[in-house]
C-alpha cells in the first residue's frame, strides 16, 4: 500500500492541531476511519467539500485569533467551487 495524502499529512512532525479530511466516496471515508481510529484531532466528512469548507471549517480559521490553516486539494475528481478559494483567501490565514 502506498499512503495517500491524508495518511502522509497525519504523520507530519510537528503535528497540526486538527485535521479535516473530506471525501464524497463513503468507501474511502470508511477506510480512513478504520486506519485513523479514534483520534480526537481528526475529523472525517463524507460530504461535499464546498459545503464543509465554507460552512464549518473556514469560518473557524481566523487571522486575528492567530489560527492558521493549510488546505490541500486533491486534483482527482475535484469539484471545488471558486467561492471556497475566495473565502479561504479572505481569511488571510489559509495556504492552499
Amino acid at each position: 500500500m502506498v499512503p495517500g495524502t491524508p495518511l502522509v499529512v497525519l504523520s507530519v512532525t510537528p503535528p497540526f492541531t486538527e485535521y479535516h479530511l473530506i471525501e464524497l466516496d463513503e468507501r474511502k471515508t470508511d477506510y480512513l476511519r478504520a486506519i485513523v481510529g479514534k483520534r480526537p484531532d481528526v475529523f472525517i466528512y463524507t460530504e461535499d467539500c464546498n459545503e464543509v469548507l465554507t460552512k464549518r471549517i473556514l469560518p473557524n480559521v481566523r487571522y486575528e485569533q492567530y489560527k492558521r490553516g493549510l488546505c490541500l486539494l486533491d486534483p482527482y475528481g475535484l469539484h471545488l467551487d471558486w467561492e471556497v478559494v475566495r473565502m479561504a483567501g479572505e481569511t488571510k490565514a489559509v495556504e492552499l
